[in-house]
């Protein structure tokens, strides 16, 4: 029994630790990819790539956590579930978790759009005040 607790704990904790490498290196690889192309990365778009991996790390952590915790309790004899038990257990948290994780992307996109949309209105309109004041005018109905 603890040759297989030690096998689960194991496998996943590698899972764990290869997942948390793969999105540094998605992170890393995209900011490259914006210096090579002469983009200097800005600090909002690194944030918000920062902010969608998280997102996507603690939901996947919020779906496993639950199952890594009930399959050692189980495994150290702490407590008893039935299989019937753990396998609703498995099939409710592991299909959130998929579900979840295209939400997410689309949210996050739709969310980060918006704020470009308002944020290059704002722009926009100070550029024009900008002009404005420059040529001696200070009310645009003027």
């Amino acid at each position: 029994m603890l040759y297989s607790l030690a096998i689960f704990v194991g496998i996943n904790g590698i899972c764990c630790i290869i997942i948390g490498i793969c999105y540094v290196m998605i992170f890393r690889s995209a900011r490259i990819t914006a210096a090579r192309a002469g983009r200097s990365p800005e600090i909002q778009e690194q944030i918000h790539m920062a902010t969608k991996m998280a997102a996507i790390v603690m939901t996947d952590l919020l779906c496993w956590v639950p199952i890594i915790m009930l399959s050692i309790l189980v495994q150290t004899g702490a407590i008893i579930v039935s299989p019937v038990a753990y396998a609703w257990v498995i099939t409710i948290l592991f299909p959130i978790n998929s579900a979840v994780n295209p939400f997410l992307y689309t949210i996050s996109t739709i969310i980060s759009d918006l704020l470009k949309k308002r944020n290059g209105e704002r722009e926009r309109t100070a550029t024009r005040m900008s002009h404005l004041s420059q040529q001696g005018q200070t009310n645009p109905c003027a």
